[in-house]
């Protein structure tokens, strides 16, 4: 097992090699969570500069309720 981040003691693996080195289950929580903070501090920068709701680099309700959907058939 290997939990993987950004700027961590260990090096950013790639997917080849965690699997050469036998790692079965790698964890990418932290990668995501630095993901979806600079993707909310982007959108906010451009909701301030356009003063409004920007249409893009975010998801509809329909995405999100596909998402939610797909879930709930887990």
């Amino acid at each position: 097992m290997v939990n993987q981040l950004h700027g961590g003691k260990s090096p950013n693996w790639s997917f080849g090699e965690l699997e050469d080195a036998g790692a079965s289950i790698v964890i990418y929580s932290t990668p995501c969570l630095y993901a979806a903070q600079h993707g909310i501090e982007k959108y906010l920068s451009e909701m301030i500069e356009t003063k409004g709701l920007p249409q893009e680099g975010t998801a509809s309700m329909e995405d999100c309720a596909q998402v939610l959907e797909r879930k709930s058939n887990c």
